[in-house]
């Protein structure tokens, strides 16, 4: 294994180094925070970038699999938001997880929409359809 110049780097960080400065490593971004009362932490959360091509993903994803059945769709859907969640749950990330599940059911309305051009499709009638629904994630 090499290490790319471009993307290395020796950054001061910690509690007293004063830094702004934030960095990304394993889809993550790490800056200096603080606590609710008032103590120097490391704050973790998922990276903008990852979770931007993530969400990119999900969109051609669930694209390719407009006309598939729709229970098939939720269950493989739902897998892909248990990983999500497994590797993103880390303390102070709630609010990216809870963003990415949002954005992703969003998305999964407007494409079973797609399908047709009589019915409207409501999040009620999907969670009527089986008994495996998005949920379940909240």
């Amino acid at each position: 294994m090499e290490l790319a110049e471009e993307k290395t780097k020796i950054l001061s960080f910690g509690r007293f180094k004063g830094t702004k400065e934030s960095f990304d490593f394993f889809g993550f971004s790490f800056s200096n925070g603080k606590t609710r009362k008032g103590y120097c932490c490391v704050q973790v959360s998922a990276s903008k970038k990852k979770l931007k091509v993530k969400r990119q993903a999900v969109k051609k994803w669930l694209r390719e699999r407009m006309h598939k059945p729709i229970d098939e769709t939720m269950k493989l859907l739902n897998l892909k938001l248990q990983g999500n969640c497994n590797y993103y749950a880390v303390n102070g990330n709630l609010k990216a997880i809870r963003s990415f599940y949002d954005y992703v059911k969003n998305r999964f309305l407007i494409t079973m929409r797609g399908r047709s051009q009589k019915d409207r499709f409501a999040w009620e009638k999907l969670e009527r359809i089986g008994s495996t629904t998005l949920r379940h994630h909240r």
